[in-house]
Formats: C-alpha cells, sequence, structure tokens
C-alpha cells in the first residue's frame, strides 16, 4: 500500500519552504530553522560539474545555485520530482 499525501499538506510544505526562504534572507538561518521546526543540513563539498550533491542527490538547480551565487545569497524554495523542498544559503566557495 502506498501513502501519498494530500494537496493540502503538499500545499502547506512548499508554503513552509517559501516563508523559510523570505525570512532567512535577513535573519539566522539556524535560528529560524529552529524556531520553524526545520532541521538545517550541511552537504559535503561538491563541484560545479557535479550531476550529484551528498545527502540531497541530483539536484541541477541547487548546483546552478551554489556556483551562480555569492557567499551568504540564500536561495528560493526549490522543489524536486519527491516534493521535497529546499532552501539553501552559500557558506563557502
Amino acid at each position: 500500500m502506498r501513502i501519498e499525501p494530500s494537496q493540502k499538506t503538499k500545499d502547506n510544505v512548499k508554503i513552509q519552504a517559501q516563508q523559510f526562504a523570505v525570512k532567512i534572507k535577513n535573519g539566522d538561518f539556524d535560528k529560524i530553522a529552529k524556531e520553524m521546526a526545520l532541521k538545517p543540513q550541511t552537504t559535503k563539498e561538491f563541484y560545479e560539474n557535479a550531476s550529484y550533491i551528498p545527502g540531497i542527490g541530483r539536484e541541477d538547480k541547487l548546483i546552478k545555485f551554489a556556483f551562480d551565487g555569492n557567499i551568504n545569497d540564500v536561495s528560493e524554495a526549490i522543489a524536486n520530482s519527491k516534493g521535497e523542498y529546499f532552501v539553501a544559503k552559500i557558506t563557502m566557495k
């Protein structure tokens, strides 16, 4: 048996990811994540020509963001094909 989230649940996840992305543009990433009951994760180093981000998977939009952006830039909420959302902050290059 496969269990699928409702459209309302999917919409709520998207809204939460978008709100988080907006809040952290001018705030403390870790503090806001904690307030929103989110668990920040740091990836291992990866390269611009990578097709895979360790701990995340194949996410071309995140790779492009990481190499087109600058230190401390924050991404918009980026969805993958599984309906998961990522909000990234560049901390090193």
